[in-house]
């Protein structure tokens, strides 16, 4: 679901190890859609405009893709799509991620920084917009706006963060971002090739199935700049 860049690479590991692969996605232009990776490419409702389509879609096909059939949704709204609806999907289909309320928690920022605050995990200093002009005035410049959920942000914008150089930045993109939760967050200073993250699949036991570390080695700005004045980031990645 949602076969583009991901997808593309999900369909790839499924075919290898002889798993059909169907690809749903409302743009027919998307890369794994042209894979050889793919048995079926379908055109589906999109759950950002949709939602309660897109389920309707799956349920209604559910018989014509297979019985059992695995859902993969490789981006955080089609995965919530599915895990809102998952009593009704879970039905017809298999879901291999954990429920709605622990999604959530993981998706939304304000919570997830909440948590990680709580439980001791150091995070950049982070604060909420319920104040701008509050928040303004405390926070270390430069500094970032960024989205608690990220795809309706992006999808507007065209940039996953503000970058605010002053506090009257830091109020303008609060402003234009007034309906969307954000929150504000100062830059740690990481040098070239010190991002790290950690992907992983964890069992309901707990144990963890599968996990790999990748490391950005390279990430600069290109020459096009956003709406805001914004370099859009560019990177290369290594697997380890």
């Amino acid at each position: 679901m949602n076969c583009h860049i991901t997808g593309l690479a999900v369909a790839r590991s499924l075919a290898a190890h002889g798993v059909e692969v169907i690809a749903l996605d409302p743009d027919p232009r998307g890369l794994g859609q042209a894979s050889r990776a793919v048995r079926e490419r379908h055109t589906c409702p999109n759950p950002l405009e949709d939602e309660k389509g897109l389920v309707q879609y799956l349920l209604d096909n559910a018989e014509r893709f297979g019985e059992g059939a695995v859902l993969f949704p490789t981006n955080d709204e089609w995965v919530m799509a599915v895990a809102r609806y998952r009593s009704q999907l879970e039905a017809c289909y298999r879901i291999p991620f954990s429920e709605l309320s622990v999604i959530d928690a993981v998706l939304d920022k304000r919570r997830l920084y909440a948590d990680a605050h709580h439980l001791g995990i150091p995070i950049p200093k982070t604060f909420t917009l319920n104040d701008p002009k509050a928040t303004s005035r405390e926070i270390r410049y430069p500094a970032i706006v960024k989205p608690a959920e990220q795809r309706r942000f992006y999808d507007r914008f065209g940039v996953k963060v503000f970058r605010a150089e002053n506090a009257a930045e830091l109020l303008r993109f609060a402003r234009e971002a007034s309906d969307l939760a954000c929150v504000a967050q100062e830059i740690v200073d990481v040098p070239p090739g010190g991002f790290y993250s950690f992907c992983s699949f964890i069992a309901p036991d707990g144990e963890v199935r599968g996990g790999f570390v990748g490391r950005k080695l390279e990430q600069y700005g290109s020459a096009r700049l956003s709406s805001f004045g914004i370099p859009r980031a560019r990177s290369i990645c290594s697997s380890m």
